[in-house]
């Protein structure tokens, strides 16, 4: 019972690790490329957002009033 005791502990605390395309040199500048990607993508979302609430709140303020 000791040894199963102790096997168990050892299973429980063992670190499942992922790997990803991201550790492969061939991928380094294709996913760098991805993140600015992304990153752009982003900021033109939040830009649009923006606009479409100044957009929203010039038209459509006098409805609160």
């Amino acid at each position: 019972h000791c040894i199963s005791s102790a096997a168990s502990d050892v299973y429980k605390r063992q670190v499942t690790t992922y790997h990803g395309m991201r550790e492969l040199p061939e991928y380094k500048e294709l996913c760098k490329r991805y993140d600015e990607e992304e990153k752009r993508l982003e900021q033109y979302r939040e830009e649009c957002k923006n606009k479409a609430f100044d957009l929203f709140s010039k038209w459509f303020y006098d409805l609160w009033d």
